[in-house]
């Protein structure tokens, strides 16, 4: 079988200009962004609420379905 010298050449410059374009094209970034001292770095923490004693014992009905499902060790 005979391979044409044309199609050979191209088939290899080809992939030499795929590959140097897929590898040329990465260019290193930064893992982390530029650090912003202009923002507030407190945390603000939602203030719980009390359960009504429905909800309680909803909660209740639910953590006890659980242990009875899940063995305890």
């Amino acid at each position: 079988m005979k391979i044409n010298r044309f199609s050979w050449k191209a088939v290899v410059a080809a992939t030499i200009v795929t590959t140097a374009l897929l590898s040329g094209g990465c260019e290193k970034y930064d893992e982390e962004p530029p650090w912003n001292q202009e923002f507030d770095t407190e945390f603000i923490l939602p203030t719980p609420t009390e359960l009504t004693n429905e909800e309680y014992n909803y909660y209740q009905s639910l953590l006890n379905e659980y242990n009875q499902a899940v063995p305890q060790q």
